[in-house]
């Protein structure tokens, strides 16, 4: 059964909120969430389900050939040399479709309809997708068919082999998990249990605002600040421990931080505070090459910035995918491309 399918034949049976309730949540959400990661698409091809509340698995369909014929490529990523997944849409009023290649772009078959690009590939197998407010949906039969992840309020330790980790919503988490003030929860997805579970040892005293994507070479990374200071948060060991890095000192007025990537790894990058106090505007740099351990306002005269567009997507494997019309351009070093044209 197909992703529309399944999310259309719940939707009668779910019980929506008031409208009172709903803009209440988005004041919030509007106050208290950062950016979360991802690309957007023309408005044509974004599919957004809110307030669904299950999702059961269906029988895995036959693969359904790609028929010949060009479309806008509107999302691209892979989860190693041999799967590559793309979101095409044929014509302005077609739908999207989530198109599957597990022999590194030769073939192709369709793998799910009407599917939004804020689609993430986290394995070779493995794809997850936010819907509406806080449903995060995942698939490891390479977007087959999929399932809705839901809360267990038991600790994890760390991050398991296959799973990840993401900011999780206030609202999703009251109730059995009290929020604590921060706007990213860091929570433990297992794709194999379907489970979203609290992180057991977060950041210490670190109030977290978002996290970066990078490959998982890089470790996990938290934005957000201690002692009213800019810091960020790396782990190396899925979770576990952490180091918080605050060389910046106290902000004056209000903040904003970003992440650039320096390196095809993540282990390089470029962390960019911006504050604006009484008019006025400052902005400070500090780089890293050893994945967020250490920190210097320098520039190492060997590292140069990686030359990718703003809108390349990171792969599990270090494999970097660049959306351009109807190609899908892969890199590895980001230097040489491959092309691949997938087809409808």
């Amino acid at each position: 059964m197909s992703f529309t399918d399944l999310t259309n034949e719940l939707m009668d049976s779910v019980e929506q909120p008031g409208l009172a309730e709903i803009e209440r949540r988005t004041r919030r959400r509007r106050r208290r969430r950062a950016l979360r990661g991802g690309l957007t698409g023309a408005a044509a091809v974004v599919a957004v389900v809110a307030g669904l509340a299950l999702l059961r698995p269906g029988p895995a369909p036959a693969p359904e050939p790609a028929a010949p014929g060009d479309g806008t490529v509107h999302w691209a990523g892979t989860g190693d040399a041999g799967h590559v997944y793309a979101i095409v849409q044929s014509c302005a009023s077609c739908p999207a479709e989530l198109l599957g290649s597990d022999d590194g772009g030769d073939t192709w078959t369709v793998r799910t309809s009407s599917v939004g690009t804020a689609l993430v590939v986290r394995g070779p197998r493995t794809l997850s997708v936010t819907i509406g407010v806080d449903i995060t949906m995942v698939s490891v039969d390479g977007g087959r068919t999929w399932q809705q992840v839901t809360l267990d309020p038991a600790p994890a330790a760390g991050v398991p082999d296959g799973g990840w980790l993401q900011c999780a919503d206030f609202l999703a988490l009251e109730g059995p998990v009290a929020p604590t003030g921060e706007t990213c929860i860091p929570t433990v997805i297992d794709p194999a249990a379907r489970t979203a579970r609290p992180l057991a040892d977060p950041p210490e005293a670190f109030a977290a605002r978002s996290l970066v994507r990078l490959p998982a070479a890089a470790g996990w990374w938290l934005l957000g600040n201690r002692d009213g200071e800019p810091a960020v948060a790396v782990s190396q060991d899925q979770g576990a421990h952490w180091v918080v890095t605050r060389p910046f000192g106290p902000v004056a007025g209000s903040a904003a931080m970003s992440v650039t990537r320096e390196s095809l790894d993540g282990r390089r990058a470029a962390w960019t505070v911006v504050w604006q106090d009484a008019g006025s505007r400052s902005t400070s740099r500090q780089f890293t090459t050893d994945g967020g351990v250490l920190w210097s306002a320098q520039r190492e005269d060997a590292v140069a910035p990686l030359d990718l567009p703003p809108q390349a997507v990171a792969g599990p494997d270090g494999r970097w995918t660049v959306t351009a019309g109807d190609t899908i351009r892969i890199t590895t070093d980001g230097v040489r491309y491959e092309e691949l044209r997938p087809r409808l």
